[in-house]
């Protein structure tokens, strides 16, 4: 098994001059204590003005590149962009459309743009459009910022496990694809690729292998910490 193992670690990480990088989405999956604060208004009023703070909690659930984000008010979908007008280092966004009455919709947009194991931060846009009769129009608008602090449903391995699995799909599109989402079999977190019939596989801070080079057996490929100190 030796050889076999040697060329993965060779053609997986490719030493840094070989390697293609690519932007993984941040880790965002779990449960949050978010504290946000009006920055900029365009109508401020004696009840919500600039300076205004309100905390909120937030549920995530990420399946790699997508997620769902919920509050006490509902769900918004969102997506992970490798790079946007505002922010060229990449950022989740999310985004939706309320209706409030028969006149008035609510266009709710969040970026979270930098997070770490146990924080994030980010920022906010609530515009508002009215329709007196004549068509709809810009009515006002608040512009957040804010920042998250974890209360539950995620560590540090798990976002280590979900960089080393979009990593590999970004890295070697032709041998991980499609993309696939990460899933849990007894102490295992595991992706599967049905193109080329591989399992990538984590257990216990060890990266396994299962696939056509090992002869569809298990193979050791080395710590989650040598790849993630590879990968970054």
């Amino acid at each position: 098994m030796k050889p076999i193992r040697l060329f993965l670690l060779t053609c997986f990480v490719l030493v840094y001059s070989q390697i293609v990088y690519a932007v993984t989405p941040p880790y965002i999956h779990g449960d949050w204590l978010i504290t946000g604060t009006i920055v900029a208004m365009s109508a401020p009023n004696d009840y919500v003005h600039e300076g205004y703070t309100k905390q909120d909690s937030w549920s995530i659930q990420q399946q790699g590149n997508s997620a769902t984000l919920t509050t006490a008010q509902g769900s918004i979908q969102g997506t992970f962009q490798e790079t946007t007008p505002e922010f060229p280092g990449g950022a989740w966004y999310f985004s939706v459309k309320i209706p409030i009455g028969e006149s008035i919709i609510l266009h709710m947009e969040s970026y979270i743009i930098s997070t770490t194991a146990n924080t994030l931060k980010g920022a906010a846009t609530n515009t508002y459009y009215g329709n007196s009769g004549f068509g709809w129009s810009l009515a006002g608008s608040e512009s957040w910022v804010y920042e998250g602090l974890r209360t539950g449903g995620g560590d540090q391995t798990s976002s280590n496990i979900e960089t080393l699995f979009n990593w590999a799909e970004v890295t070697y599109p032709d041998i991980f694809s499609p993309k696939s989402v990460t899933k849990q079999i007894q102490d295992y977190a595991y992706r599967f690729y049905s193109n080329s019939q591989i399992y990538l596989a984590v257990k216990e801070n060890r990266v396994y292998y299962l696939g056509p080079l090992s002869q569809n057996e298990l193979l050791d490929i080395g710590t989650l910490q040598e790849w993630i100190e590879r990968i970054l």
